[in-house]
């Protein structure tokens, strides 16, 4: 999932995802998950990651940091055996453990920016129904709920 990190240096990715108005925090999966009344209780990634989505969530969200970003293009890895078992063990953890956080909701109407990586990708986005286009590198889109406003840029 698109993310837009404020520890640690970001990894590069094609756009990062910010709720606006709502949560001063990058979001993801574990909101569109809200959308639906589902908790988010892992989350497996970097270091930075893991720590924000505990800062989001709650304590209460087991983390599996299997990676350090270095720089913008690098992180430095577990080893891929070492991770998965650490992957695997949490997870267990997580889902039996049954100490879950609150999914996270927003109260509508739902409105968040898409901060794209380069203003060459605002073309995807110029015209669709309920997307904003607010300068080169920004596009919003608003809905009811968060599933709402997510489907109005990437639709099924």
């Amino acid at each position: 999932m698109p993310g837009c990190r404020k520890s640690g240096p970001p990894i590069a990715r094609g756009f990062a995802v910010r709720a606006v108005d709502r949560v001063d925090s990058s979001i993801g999966n574990w909101a569109i998950c809200g959308t639906f009344d589902c908790p988010c209780v892992f989350v497996s990634g970097d270091a930075a990651t893991c720590k924000e989505v505990k800062a989001l969530l709650g304590e209460e969200v087991v983390a599996a940091p299997v990676k350090v970003g270095l720089t913008r293009f690098s992180a430095k890895h577990l080893a891929s055996s070492e991770a998965c078992k650490m992957i695997e063990a949490r997870v267990y953890d997580s889902l039996t453990k049954r100490n879950w956080p609150k999914p996270l909701k927003f109260p509508p109407p739902v409105r968040f920016e898409v901060e794209l990586a380069s203003p060459e990708r605002v073309n995807e986005f110029t015209g669709k129904p309920g997307v904003e286009v607010l300068d080169p590198r920004s596009v919003v889109a608003t809905g009811d709920t968060f599933w709402e406003a997510w489907d109005r840029f990437w639709p099924r």
